[in-house]
This record gives C-alpha cells, structure tokens and sequence, in this order.
C-alpha cells in the first residue's frame, strides 16, 4: 500500500455519514466530503507527517495527488502537509502552487487557506516573489484571480505592497464573478489599514466596478466619514 493509499484508507475510516451530510448540505453540494470534522484531519496529517519524512518535493508531488481528488478532506490532508512545510518553500514553488488554483481548487476554503497560510510565506520571505503573484490577476482562471488578491490580505495590512495590491484589483475587478469580486473586496479592506488615502481613492474612483458586496468588504473598517466619501457622487 503507497502513502497516498494509506492515507485514504485512514480518511475513510475515520467518516461519518451525518457529518458528511450536514457538510454538503451547506455547501450545496458542490463540494464532496467523507465526513470528517477538521480537528480529525489535522490530526492525522500530522501524525503522517512525523511519521514520514519527505523532501520537500516528494511533498508537493502527494499534495498534488491530493488535490486532485474530488473529497474536500484530502485537499484539507494535503494543505496542512504543506503548512507543515513552509520554511522548505521558495519561489521556485510558486507555479507549483499556481497550478494547484488552476486546477484543483473548487472553493473558497481551500483557497483562502492556501493563500494565508502557505503561499503567503512564500512572499514575506522573499518579497520579490510579490511581482510574479501579480501577474495572476490575468490568469483566465478565477480561482487564480482570487489568489492573486488574497495572498496580499494581510501583507497589505503593513502598507508595503499598496501599488501590488491596487495592479491586481485594477485587473481582477473587471471580472465580476462573486468571489472574485469579494477576493478584491477583502484586499481592499486590509489594503486601507495599510495605506489609507491612495487606497481609498481607488475604491471611490472604481466603486462602479465593484459590487455592491465587495464594496461593502472594502469599506468595512472605515469610519462613517470616509465611507461617506466613498459613497458620494
């Protein structure tokens, strides 16, 4: 029996058919679960984790096979084996990562986490890798247009990548597609913590361009008065 095998059979085990339900009941059944709670999982993959010490590319490669199932688990297995390994990530492994948003991601779960917790580190390590996250805002891919707005979440907090954030929420916002729009949206919001005039600027001048909700995301820290501002003709 291989790892990936392994793996699997210690998933199916562990499942529940009521937590499954209730699962993908809430996500409307787009997604498909074995039905197990998160705790378990990130038990498990910790424990495969110690118990198996691979490289960092022997990783990746089982992360990619786990990506590509349908079950929202073994993604959750394959995103917590990365986490575990993000001070072995460089920027070599950013197309890695940009594949997996290609295809293999079908939620905003595993994006979002992805993003914040893995290829996030990958660009405060090395700052320069900001420039190649950048161009994914012009990926047909949607998937990949969020990644490219919420990695910079809480990177645009320190008010160091104000001009990175606004490039790729200049392209991305041009889709309208809901969490594309929400990706820039949230981006927005943290972009303003940062840097708050030239970033409110941009979300007057492009507020025809987001939806009402991810207007609302971007505008959500302000006070009364500059969300006014925004707001007025």
């Amino acid at each position: 029996m291989n790892l990936i095998q392994q793996i699997r059979k210690e998933l199916k085990s562990k499942a529940n058919k009521k937590q499954k339900q209730g699962a993908e009941k809430y996500f409307k059944g787009v997604i498909t679960f074995y039905g197990l709670k998160s705790p378990q999982v990130q038990e498990m993959a910790k424990k495969f984790y110690k118990q198996n010490k691979l490289t960092i590319e022997e990783t990746l490669k089982l992360a990619k096979e786990l990506f590509e199932s349908k079950y929202f688990e073994e993604k959750q297995f394959a995103i917590i084996l990365l986490e575990l390994n993000n001070k072995k990530l460089e920027k070599q492994h950013l197309q890695f990562f940009k594949k997996i948003f290609e295809e293999d991601v079908n939620n905003w779960g595993n994006c979002d986490v992805l993003c914040n917790k893995i290829v996030y580190w990958i660009v405060k390590k090395q700052p320069e890798t900001a420039q190649e996250i950048v161009k994914w805002k012009d990926s047909p891919k949607n998937w990949v247009k969020r990644a490219a707005t919420v990695v910079f979440v809480k990177l645009g907090r320190t008010g160091k990548y104000t001009k990175e954030i606004l490039m790729v929420c200049d392209t991305t916002l041009n889709t309208k597609e809901r969490f594309v729009q929400l990706g820039a949206g949230w981006a927005l919001r943290e972009c303003w913590v940062g840097e708050q005039k030239t970033t409110i600027e941009f979300i007057k001048k492009n507020k025809e361009r987001l939806t009402k909700e991810a207007l609302r995301y971007a505008t959500e820290k302000m006070p009364e008065k500059d969300k006014n501002y925004v707001y007025s003709q």
